[in-house]
């Protein structure tokens, strides 16, 4: 239902109603491995693949109306798809609460800065300067176009291609910080467009990481054994061979006397066995690859205390107490 209506919000709302689901299905499948019977498996499998191929990645129409209201709001329009930046100072207060509200929902790209500058154009832009200084309707909504497009194309890259998003981010801040009081209001109103292309390439991974344990749990289910590798699943308990993200080559999977296990690389690509006791950074509390490392929650390793943990995202690894 968040999804529904095709806002980014509600996108991210989804995401994070999925998160929550998966952050109790897999610990409980962990848990509980044979909890659940084939029937059950196969509905809860479905239930994670039902979201719509469309839902998958970033679509920003409906943010392409709301920066039309804003444009029509902040502009003269001169009939032929120009005009200057509106010189009302009326128009201006109010766009200082809209950015105190905004910038808690979902950030803006500049922060604080972003505060004060919406501060400073209330208090300094409401004069005839402002036409000559701020960039006019043209140009503004080519630059909101031109970089709605770019994060969309982000939006639908793999986890393994997240250079390319934080590329598109850092274009995004070099232009905006060039051009502070030309491009306004994308600097103070364009949400962080590139923290939620890569929501989708993480929720994409989470869902694959949960379709994938359901169909291995309805293969153990049917044989009494474990898959022996991601071929087994497809394609009778999946349609296609489940991929890692962070390598594009099929998931791992291994049975030994530490049991079933089926991992992903990780972000560094070393495969270091899925070992099911390997532990995050020190500072979570030596939490579990799967629980933590790539939670995708917007810490990269500038932000990670040592750096994002270096081992690998074990997708599912039954506790068997």
């Amino acid at each position: 239902h968040a999804d529904d209506g095709r806002a980014l919000t509600g996108d991210l709302v989804g995401m994070a109603v999925r998160s929550v689901a998966i952050d109790r299905a897999l610990p409980t499948l962990e848990w509980k491995p044979d909890l659940l019977d084939g029937a059950q498996l196969a509905r809860l499998q479905r239930a994670f693949e039902s979201v719509p191929p469309a839902l998958r990645r970033l679509d920003l129409g409906a943010e392409r109306l709301m920066w039309l209201d804003v444009e029509q709001r902040f502009f003269t329009d001169d009939g032929q798809g120009n005009g200057w930046f509106r010189l009302d100072r009326k128009a201006l207060l109010p766009l200082v609460g809209t950015m105190e509200s905004s910038s808690l929902v979902n950030g803006s790209v500049v922060g604080e800065g972003g505060m004060q500058a919406a501060s400073l154009a209330a208090a300094t832009l409401s004069g005839p300067a402002a036409a000559f200084i701020v960039a006019d309707r043209r140009t503004t909504h080519a630059f909101f176009e031109r970089m709605a497009a770019r994060f969309e194309d982000a939006g639908s890259l793999p986890l393994r291609d997240h250079a390319k998003i934080t590329a598109a981010n850092r274009e995004l801040y070099e232009e905006l910080a060039a051009d502070p009081v030309g491009l306004l209001l994308p600097r103070m109103l364009m949400p962080a467009f590139g923290q939620a292309a890569r929501s989708y390439a993480v929720d994409r991974s989470w869902r694959d990481a949960m379709v994938a344990t359901c169909a291995a749990l309805r293969f153990r289910a049917d044989t009494g054994a474990w898959p022996a590798r991601a071929e087994d699943l497809a394609p009778k308990y999946l349609p296609a061979v489940p991929l890692d993200p962070w390598t594009g080559t099929p998931i791992r999977m291994a049975t030994d006397a530490d049991g079933f296990r089926m991992w992903s690389t990780g972000e560094d690509g070393r495969d270091d066995g899925g070992d099911p006791r390997a532990t995050g950074d020190p500072g979570y509390g030596g939490t579990r690859a799967t629980t933590l490392a790539h939670r995708g929650d917007g810490r990269d390793s500038a932000h990670w205390p040592g750096g994002i943990p270096r081992i690998d995202w074990v997708w599912y690894a039954p506790c068997g107490n």
